[in-house]
């Protein structure tokens, strides 16, 4: 859920009660929300956002008055209600009075309209099996657009996606002004044909309509990172951050973005906190990468070095670390980690070329020529000009 960019979090990212939220928002995302219960005492409470938390790991934890409680605190504090989590407890209580109330002003709010969800949430399954949900189905919540849209999505799912594009093409042409039909011929287009262009072209216009949506400004960041425009995506990944501060997966792509464009200091402090966030490979492998393109090498490696007790047979942490054990010229520990490395994956041409550098690293010419010819053999592109300099 999008937040305010003026919430605390955004003036200081490593202050403490907001690492709190930072951490239990994680754990939902994993929908491990025992391990997030951890923390609730811990959310700060002058923050309308903690409220939101506490209701969601309560939902997960299946804990809905409680979780109840929590969303109606969170709405007495928000301008931007949830209802549509409050109609969800409600449903599993079986208070269906409530679940109607609820579930009509989420479907009928400027903030929320969850598209037709509420025909799929599975917690909803004994509430579509009441009187009220004839009632809720009857209003005409959403317009013509809005259930053709629904149809394209339908068609993509059924993964006719060319029948989907003709339907959007066809809403796009009736009414210039629906962002999300651009939106999702945008996605569409890439899934088809990998069009970035086009979808490119589609983003631009779904943000000339609505300029602080969060999925348009995502999606256009991911494309320019994808292809390799990164002060664009940086553009488009801040104000993604802005809108979701507390989400991980937001934080490590601005730490991705930063990294590309060799802002460093930046680069560091968010993979940093995606680390604490959730320790996993690749916030492990981006704080490693940050450390070794920076030349501090000694902290690249403890990275590697903390990843590898995690990870011991991920190439994506082996490989740089290889490199950092050249770097501080310890070539005897580089070797023989590409001894293990080999025997997990002998076909890997760029392990057998790595292996070849260490041993010339060493003066041990024979044996470097031994491994480049098996590089050479196995394809790896370097390993041709090492043979033709090195061994003949």
């Amino acid at each position: 859920m999008a937040q305010n960019s003026n919430t605390p979090i955004k003036k200081d990212l490593n202050q403490a009660g907001t690492s709190w939220l930072f951490k239990a928002h994680s754990h939902i995302e994993d929908e491990a929300f025992q391990e997030a219960h951890w923390y609730i005492d811990s959310l700060p409470k002058e923050q309308a956002y903690s409220y939101f938390i506490k209701g969601q790991i309560y939902k997960g934890l299946r804990q809905y008055q409680k979780a109840i409680s929590c969303f109606l605190s969170y709405n007495q504090k928000q301008e931007q209600k949830d209802f549509y989590n409050l109609a969800i407890c409600y449903a599993q209580l079986e208070k269906y009075d409530s679940t109607s109330y609820y579930l009509k002003k989420s479907l009928s709010s400027e903030h929320h309209r969850f598209s037709l969800d509420y025909e799929t949430e599975p917690l909803l399954e004994a509430f579509r099996n009441t009187t009220y949900w004839e009632d809720i189905w009857k209003k005409n919540y959403y317009s013509t657009e809005e259930k053709s849209l629904e149809q394209a999505i339908y068609y993509r799912n059924k993964k006719e996606l060319n029948l989907a594009l003709d339907i959007l093409d066809e809403l796009i042409y009736n009414n210039r002004q629906f962002d999300k039909a651009y939106y999702y011929r945008a996605l569409y287009l890439i899934e088809l044909n990998e069009d970035y262009s086009s979808a490119i072209k589609d983003l631009k216009k779904a943000l000339k309509i609505k300029p602080n949506c969060y999925d348009y400004n995502a999606l256009l960041s991911d494309i320019y990172f994808k292809k390799n425009k990164y002060s664009k995506a940086l553009k488009y990944g801040k104000t993604t951050f802005d809108l979701s501060p507390y989400n991980r997966k937001d934080v490590f792509r601005l730490a991705q973005i930063y990294y590309r464009v060799s802002n460093y200091k930046e680069a560091e402090k968010l993979a940093l906190l995606s680390l604490k966030l959730k320790p996993i490979m690749k916030y492990y492998r981006l704080l490693g990468l940050i450390y070794f393109d920076h030349q501090q090498y000694q902290k690249a490696l403890e990275i590697f070095n903390q990843a590898s007790s995690r990870y011991p047979r991920a190439l994506e942490i082996i490989i740089p670390k290889v490199k950092t054990y050249f770097e501080l010229e310890q070539y005897e520990d580089a070797n023989y980690l590409l001894g293990l490395a080999c025997d997990i994956e002998p076909n890997n041409g760029e392990l057998w070329f790595l292996k070849g550098l260490a041993k010339l690293y060493k003066n041990e010419k024979d044996l470097a020529c031994k491994y480049f010819k098996q590089a050479n053999y196995l394809n790896y592109p370097q390993a041709s000009h090492y043979l033709l300099q090195e061994c003949q």
